[in-house]
């Protein structure tokens, strides 16, 4: 016998509107009804804002009060410690090394300041001599200088003759190769990397004494650093190592050929008073790595590159002007992100020039570092634009300035960028001490099984 099929109950009354297009048969009529729905949803959430935007602008602490109240949840705001496992802790080696560099430069620091309570005294010498001798009206002394040395000026043309060597050199040095071959012994028989201790692992971060130590292995340049760029072996694309050297000032750009390895280059460096040697990976034609040592010790830090874009395929972009950049670091918190930090910052001259308005800016996010060069420029806000709120919703209500506007927009001033390129993304890969001589922290794949974990 044929099965009765059940029929579903009638749907009742008081059954909403959404549920009701189970019950349409007719797919064309069902369809338009959930569209209907939709719209009506829409119009009813537009006339909320639109009411709410009336009240706020009667009243703005309203919307500075929503907009501390509705801050929207991100990784970054949910960012947790770093795990005791993953935590970095230095190595007794890099302790050694870097508590050798700060006494260094303490009697560096001591020695000139002696220099200079000797030049003090002997000014005072000097001046209480003229007042004498003015006094006596026998002696006449020559305040501008005093009799020339003939030998002095041999000894420093001497000098300057030394310094002065030919970057050509660089590849048929026989002197260098000699200086070479302790580095590439030290880079043969590498060191392990001396296990932390359990006492040092049970504390969440760094003592501040030890950070200092730490970040004594890159001290803050006082003078313009002088940086050598080079290839990997059979470089083809010259034009992206080009590009990469105006971006950092004073930067000599020689390919490196098949001959040579990096601590023998680093020692080529060295000798010619360099204080960083970047290595820029290529790999099909294309960027993907880039390689910074600190010389003459190190230590070495290896990045990964990503998403190059060179500055003529920004569209709207600008010219470099060769002018010394500012420079933003950003997002730089732990122990091993504030010594990357000061490795860039030792890449760039201490004084800006700040006629040129050009920014760089190394921004981390979630243990990628972003880098973008623009140029700013400040423009008066006219007369009849001024006071109207640009509805800025990504800023917290600090940000804003009186009336709902910007903070810059009440000074009658905003601020317009141009890129002017390149732009890429590097991400810390691995820390080396001194010159390739051992692995002293390294990103492995587990560490990012948590994904609101960060460790730069």
């Amino acid at each position: 016998m044929p099965v009765k099929r059940r029929r579903l109950p009638p749907a009742s009354s008081s059954s909403s509107t959404k549920n009701a297009s189970f019950t349409i048969k007719n797919k064309m009529k069902r369809s338009s009804h959930n569209v209907s729905v939709r719209r009506s949803a829409s119009a009813a959430k537009l006339a909320q804002r639109m009411e709410r935007r009336k009240i706020e602008a009667k009243d703005p602490s309203l919307k500075r009060q929503r907009l501390l109240e509705n801050i929207p949840q991100t990784l970054d705001s949910k960012r947790v410690p770093v795990g005791l496992e993953e935590q970095y802790v230095p190595s007794t080696e890099i302790m050694e090394m870097a508590k050798k560099r700060k006494e260094e430069l303490e009697d560096r620091d001591g020695s000139a300041g002696k220099m200079d309570d000797d030049d003090e005294d002997s000014d005072e010498d000097m001046e209480d001599g003229i007042r004498k001798a003015i006094n006596d009206d026998t002696v006449a002394i020559n305040i501008e200088g005093g009799e020339d040395d003939g030998e002095d000026e041999d000894e420093k043309e001497e000098d300057s003759a030394e310094e002065d060597d030919d970057l050509g050199s660089l590849y048929d040095s026989d002197s260098d190769d000699s200086d070479a071959g302790p580095l590439k012994k030290k880079r043969i028989a590498q060191k392990p990397t001396t296990t932390p201790s359990a006492s040092s692992k049970q504390s969440q971060t760094l003592p501040e004494e030890t950070l200092k130590t730490i970040l004594s292995l890159i001290p803050h340049p006082t003078t313009p650093p002088k940086l050598l760029l080079t290839t990997t072996r059979r470089a083809r694309r010259h034009d992206l190592y080009q590009s990469l050297s105006l971006i950092f000032p004073n930067t000599t750009y020689v390919p490196r050929g098949t001959k040579f390895t990096i601590p023998q280059i680093a020692s080529f460096a060295t000798n010619r008073q360099y204080t960083h040697l970047l290595v820029a990976l290529e790999d099909s034609k294309t960027l993907h790595g880039l390689i910074i040592l600190l010389l003459p010790a190190g230590p070495t830090f290896h990045f990964s590159l990503t998403n190059f874009a060179d500055g003529k395929a920004i569209q709207g972009r600008g010219v470099n002007t060769n002018h010394i950049p500012e420079l933003i670091l950003n997002n730089f918190t732990t122990a091993i992100g504030r010594l990357t930090a000061a490795l860039f910052q030792s890449l760039y001259p201490p004084q800006p020039q700040f006629m040129g308005r050009q920014v760089v800016t190394l921004h981390n996010q979630r243990d990628y570092i972003f880098f973008r060069f623009h140029r700013y420029i400040f423009r008066e806000i006219p007369d009849e634009k001024k006071g109207i709120s640009r509805r800025d919703r990504t800023t917290g209500a600090e940000a804003v300035g009186l009336g709902g506007n910007r903070a810059g927009e009440d000074l009658g001033i905003k601020v317009g960028l141009q890129e002017l390129g390149p732009q890429f993304t590097l991400k810390l890969r691995r820390v080396e001490r001194g010159v390739c001589e051992g692995i002293e922290w390294e990103w492995k794949g587990r560490m990012e099984k948590d994904r609101k974990m960060f460790h730069l």
